[in-house]
């Protein structure tokens, strides 16, 4: 899966799926091993004198740039908290998340058959509310345009609060919800979290807890409380984007590596 940073558009992904290759495993028989449960058509072999006459169930990774059978589904958690509208006026953290969206929902038309994404909001509200579901993104600019308005309306008038983990543990129990090639899950935050006690290896925990997702958290900031939350997740699934520009480079070192653990 290649992703191509667009010039004019400051850092639109123009490829999502186009040249993707498929990463799921699928549960095979492997025969002619030395363990595991013997194998009826290899009786006589056993007779023989032959050991390898067992087989084992195994997960099968797909030979090298085959094709998706199915499409990769992607669930991102948006963070439209009232500090994201309350400190937009110092760092306009939440203009640059609504960049964030728009880059995800352009990047992601006409590649449906490749990529099914889910785009909901948390903030003190909750834990998840909808923006965009699977299987119906938005088809134009208009409606583009209404995700971006309901974004900006959640974080001005949802109560102070942060259901952050609750937001992690709904993601990646949602983007599971259907067969997939791969599943991919994206935290978005402002990191404001230690004022609400989430502590970084909480947070390590909860979006570790399915080892089919690949969980990661794009962090809105590049200070040391978004720095201390990267840290604590597996190497490689935490990231500081304080500038929309940089989501291309980031997601194409994330679907490179889900490429390589596949071949592992």
């Amino acid at each position: 899966m290649e992703w191509v940073v667009s010039d004019t558009d400051g850092g639109r992904l123009e490829d999502p799926g186009v040249n993707g290759q498929a990463t799921s495993k699928e549960r095979v028989w492997m025969k002619q091993q030395m363990n595991g449960e013997l194998d009826d058509a290899r009786l006589v072999e056993g007779l023989a004198g032959e050991k390898s006459v067992f087989k084992r169930r195994a997960d099968d990774t797909p030979p090298e740039h085959s094709p998706q059978q199915k499409p990769k589904r992607l669930h991102f958690a948006l963070d439209c908290s009232a500090s994201m509208y309350r400190f937009n006026g110092n760092d306009k953290r939440l203009d640059r998340e609504l960049q964030l969206a728009i880059i995800i929902m352009e990047a992601f038309q006409g590649f449906e058959h490749k990529c099914d994404y889910c785009l909901t909001a948390h903030s003190g509200d909750g834990a998840s509310f909808m923006l965009v579901d699977f299987g119906h993104p938005p088809a134009n600019a208009k409606e583009r345009l209404q995700v971006v308005l309901k974004m900006i309306a959640n974080a001005q008038y949802c109560v102070s609060g942060d259901h952050t983990l609750a937001a992690a543990a709904r993601s990646i129990q949602a983007v599971t919800g259907a067969p997939a090639d791969d599943y991919f899950t994206f935290l978005v935050s402002d990191a404001n979290l230690s004022f609400y006690g989430v502590t970084p290896s909480e947070l390590a925990r909860v979006m570790s807890q399915d080892p089919r997702v690949h969980a990661h958290a794009l962090m809105l900031c590049d200070d040391e409380e978004a720095r201390e939350l990267c840290a604590a997740l597996p190497a490689g699934n935490g990231h500081l984007i304080p500038e929309p520009n940089q989501l291309p480079a980031v997601f194409q070192r994330i679907f490179m590596s889900a490429v390589l653990k596949a071949k592992m």
